[in-house]
């Protein structure tokens, strides 16, 4: 048992490894302003890189690279305040490149979460994020990639101080109403409550931010409709490359779902399979190696139409159940409802 434990380890971490390999994050979210010259040459030497290489606009380093970095990091803080906030102070718009100014330049606060949900895998590919509307209160969710294990809760805890950021080029000045993290911290929450302005949890069910539904409409500060559709073409332009390099066998999947969105029959894994020339079961392993599953796949595709549909269309909640696959309203109602956690009437109302 323990040699077969063993083997399951060594597995485990060769699959960790590969994913972090192919993961590539800014040269700008590597730099360590906060310490000191000497530290930094010695850190970035331990991985093999160079301050150099570090400066280079436009650069980037690798998910290996940058894990062993924070992982260094994170072992020599030795300071009553949380790490992340060192990094996170470190941090402006201009250090997200491209995708940074075009979230600035979005014509409201919606809009720029779009745009961080969609493109932060661009700039930092470790972090999955969601939006859950409600009437109330919008959760932003975030997850991250079991690759960087213990040090994710610094990444999640970035990625949450990063958005904090975004929030603040609103017109509105908005300010989250709380924020939860599912793993615990060693270090006092008044820090976090101090820097996020809002109550702050840690140890609970989910990452997530919430944000009042309300400030959604809140003008960004920079708004500009021209430089902001030019940039955010660019950005879908990287994404297409980005889907195809990192995940090819989910972009044919995602592909095919789309154009078959509302035939059941024909997005099922075996017509996708042999769509593909391949067996349902190699679809299932290829797809796992891309960290993802077909029935995630098919569920986000129909997730994304039926919010389409449901926000620029004046379509019969019962008719687009139909557009996007669904037998009947009632499942579609109730699957719509599990995936956001309003129903999709209340989404079309807030979204109007």
């Amino acid at each position: 048992m323990r040699k077969v434990n063993s083997l399951q380890t060594m597995n485990r971490d060769e699959h960790h490894k590969a994913i972090l390999k192919s993961m590539r994050f800014p040269n700008s979210y590597a730099l360590m302003k906060h310490l000191d010259n000497e530290l930094v040459d010695h850190l970035i030497a331990k991985i093999g890189l160079t301050k150099d290489k570090l400066e280079v606009t436009n650069g980037t380093v690798s998910g290996l690279a940058f894990k062993l970095l924070l992982d260094l990091n994170i072992e020599i803080h030795d300071s009553p305040i949380p790490y992340s906030l060192n990094v996170a102070n470190e941090f402006n718009i201009a250090t997200h490149g491209m995708l940074g100014l075009t979230i600035a330049s979005a014509k409201n606060l919606e809009d720029a979460l779009g745009l961080a949900t969609k493109f932060t895998p661009l700039i930092n590919p470790a972090i999955n994020t969601k939006i859950r509307a409600s009437r109330e209160n919008s959760l932003c969710i975030m997850t991250c990639n079991s690759a960087f294990g213990n040090s994710g809760n610094v990444l999640l805890e970035v990625s949450m101080m990063v958005l904090n950021q975004f929030l603040l080029q609103t017109q509105n000045n908005v300010r989250p109403e709380f924020l939860q993290f599912s793993h615990q911290t060693e270090f006092s929450s008044h820090y976090y409550e101090e820097y996020f302005q809002c109550p702050v949890y840690f140890n609970s069910k989910e990452t997530y931010m919430a944000i009042s539904t309300e400030n959604f409409e809140s003008p960004m500060l920079f708004h500009d409709e021209s430089t902001a559709s030019v940039m955010q073409a660019h950005l879908e332009k990287e994404m297409n490359k980005y889907k195809q390099t990192i995940n090819p066998w989910a972009t044919e999947v995602r592909k095919y779902i789309s154009l078959h969105i509302s035939d059941a029959h024909l997005t099922s894994k075996v017509a996708v399979s042999d769509h593909l020339n391949i067996t349902p079961r190699t679809l299932t392993r290829k797809l796992s190696q891309e960290n993802t599953n077909y029935q995630l796949l098919l569920e986000e595709r129909k997730l994304n139409s039926a919010k389409y549909f449901l926000k620029k269309t004046k379509q019969p909640i019962s008719h687009i159940a139909y557009e996007v696959g669904f037998n009947d309203p009632q499942t579609f109602s109730r699957a719509f409802k599990r995936w956001t956690g309003v129903s999709a009437r209340e989404y079309r109302e807030i979204s109007d």
